[in-house]
C-alpha cells in the first residue's frame, strides 16, 4: 500500500500488485463494498515473482462418468460441498462439478439415476428441492483453478476440468508427486 486518502466518504487506496494477483481481486472487492468500489489499474514494471499467492483450502468433486446431471444424484452429493453444475446439465468424466467441503479431491457420480421396480411405495416421494448452484465466471474460475486443472470455454459454458480427465491416470501422477 502506497498512499491511504479520505476523500469525503470514499476512501482512495493506491497500491502496486502484481498482475497476476489482480485475477479475482475485483470480485472480492465488489462483494466486499457492496458493489461500491471503483477500480483501476495500469502496467507499472516488470518484476521477479516475489512471493505466491493464496491457494484454495478446499478440495473439488470431480465427475466420474459421462451424461446428464440428476437431481437424485445431486441431492445426496450436494451435502459433501457447493455444486457447480445443474440437473440435467450435460457432464463428462474429469469435470469438475462442486468445491468439497474437505481439503481432498472427491470423485462423485452426478449421473447416478434411482433404482425403480414395479412395487408401489406406501408414500409419495417427496419433492426435492437441491440448493443453487456457484455460477461459474470466466474471472471466478481463473481465480478457482489449480495446477492440475483447466478452464474450458465453449459459446454455451464456462467449465473447470481436471488436466488429466482418466481417474487412474490422475492416481497415478499423483502417486509419482508424493
Amino acid at each position: 500500500v502506497q498512499s491511504l486518502d479520505q476523500r469525503g466518504d470514499r476512501m482512495h487506496i493506491e497500491c502496486e500488485i502484481p498482475a497476476r494477483g489482480l485475477i479475482g481481486l475485483r470480485s472480492h472487492m465488489l462483494t466486499a463494498t457492496s458493489g461500491e468500489a471503483v477500480m483501476y489499474h495500469c502496467f507499472h514494471k516488470y518484476a521477479p515473482v516475489r512471493t505466491t499467492l493464496y491457494r484454495r483450502a478446499n478440495g473439488v468433486l470431480i465427475a466420474t462418468a459421462p451424461g446428464q446431471a440428476t437431481t437424485y444424484a445431486m441431492l445426496n452429493i450436494s451435502q459433501r460441498g457447493v455444486l457447480f453444475v445443474e440437473p440435467q446439465e450435460v457432464i463428462y468424466g474429469g469435470q469438475i462439478v462442486g468445491e468439497n467441503s474437505r481439503d481432498n479431491d472427491l470423485e462423485v457420480n452426478v449421473v447416478k439415476g434411482k433404482a425403480f421396480s414395479n412395487v408401489r411405495e406406501a408414500n409419495k416421494e417427496a419433492t426435492t428441492v437441491l440448493k443453487a448452484s456457484r455460477e461459474i465466471t470466466l474471472e471466478s474460475a481463473l481465480e478457482y483453478i489449480q495446477d492440475d486443472e483447466l478452464v474450458e470455454i465453449t459459446p454455451d459454458n464456462i467449465r473447470i476440468r481436471k488436466t488429466e480427465l482418466s481417474e487412474s491416470k490422475r492416481k497415478q501422477i499423483a502417486r509419482k508427486n508424493k
